[in-house]
C-alpha cells in the first residue's frame, strides 16, 4: 500500500508540474503550489473523506535509506471548515486544509493542500539552464498538495534534476509519508 500511495504522489507530481509562466515571479502576488494536479473538484466539508481528521506523523518508505522527518499534521474541524497545525523542529504552522475529489476515476481519488506554507526553495526546470539560458527567477509557490488514501497523507518534498525545488527544509526525504495515529 505504501509502494502504492509514493507511485500515486510521483505520478500527480509529473501530471501537474508544468510550471510555464504562472510561476514566474511577479510583484505582490503568491503562486499556489505547482504540485497540484490538474482535473480536481475543490469537495465541501459535507463531501469530503469521513475519517480525514486526526494526527498524522512521518515515517520512512521501506527502502528509503533517510531519516523519518519530524513532522507531524494535525487536521481537525473547526467552524464547519477543515483546520490544520504542521509542526516541524523549531516551527509551527497553522492554516486550512482545501479538500480535492478527481473528476477521473482512474486517479487520485482524493487530495488535500494545507494553505498558506511558504515553499523552502523553487527554481523551476532547471534541465536547460546553462551559459546561454541563465536560470529564472521565480516566487516561491505557496500550499502543500498530499495525496489522501486510506488514512495515509504523502507528498514529495524535493524535486529532481530537471525541477529543483524543496517544500519543507527541515526535512530531508524526498518523499514524506505520514500515517494517522490511533
Amino acid at each position: 500500500m505504501k509502494a502504492l500511495l509514493i507511485s500515486v504522489v510521483v505520478a500527480a507530481v509529473s501530471l501537474c508540474c508544468n510550471m510555464g509562466a504562472s510561476a514566474q515571479k511577479q510583484p505582490a502576488k503568491q503562486s499556489k503550489s505547482p504540485l497540484r494536479p490538474s482535473g480536481v473538484k475543490k469537495m465541501g466539508v459535507k463531501q469530503t473523506l469521513p475519517a480525514i481528521e486526526g494526527t498524522y506523523k512521518a515515517i520512512v518508505v521501506p527502502g528509503d535509506e533517510s531519516q523519518p522527518c519530524k513532522l507531524t499534521v494535525v487536521i481537525y474541524k473547526k467552524n464547519n471548515k477543515y483546520r490544520y497545525i504542521l509542526t516541524t523542529p523549531g516551527k509551527v504552522r497553522r492554516g486550512a486544509v482545501t479538500l480535492f475529489k478527481s473528476d477521473d476515476p482512474k486517479q487520485f481519488t482524493c487530495m488535500i493542500t494545507l494553505e498558506g506554507i511558504q515553499w523552502a526553495s523553487y527554481e523551476g526546470d532547471i534541465s536547460k539552464v546553462d551559459d546561454e539560458h541563465p536560470a529564472k527567477e521565480y516566487e516561491l509557490p505557496v500550499d502543500i498538495t498530499m495525496g489522501f488514501i486510506n488514512n495515509e497523507l504523502a507528498f514529495q518534498n524535493d524535486g529532481n534534476a530537471m525541477n529543483s525545488y524543496t517544500v519543507l527544509a527541515e526535512c530531508d526525504q524526498k518523499f514524506v509519508h505520514l500515517v494517522k495515529q490511533k
